[in-house]
């Protein structure tokens, strides 16, 4: 689950959120942009708590993440892990006027 919390708030309202993640046994992963900041709330069935984060002053709104495994697949890592190195090369074609390009993966 995403917490996003309000804009402008004092550390200490900040601390207020992480410290009740972490009373309820969760992870909290902090991520501060310049204009917001959202706490992922890591954990299986996170999403049962959302009523009590949604009624916290310091809360702007909560998203659920669907994927129970979000961490550990592809779509929240940076690096894309599907890519296919290829080595290619440009071929004279004999019986055409054309290049054609061979590749063969790495």
């Amino acid at each position: 689950m995403i917490i996003t919390l309000k804009k402008n708030l004092t550390k200490q309202e900040e601390k207020k959120v992480v410290s009740k993640v972490k009373e309820l046994g969760y992870i909290p992963h902090i991520v501060k942009g310049k204009n917001m900041t959202i706490i992922g709330m890591v954990g299986e069935f996170a999403e049962k708590y959302s009523e009590l984060f949604k009624s916290m002053e310091e809360v702007d709104h909560i998203s659920e993440i669907e994927k129970p495994y979000k961490l550990a697949s592809r779509d929240f890592k940076q690096e894309d892990n599907n890519k296919t190195s290829l080595r290619c090369r440009n071929r004279w074609d004999k019986n055409s006027r054309y290049s054609r390009t061979m590749c063969n993966r790495k």
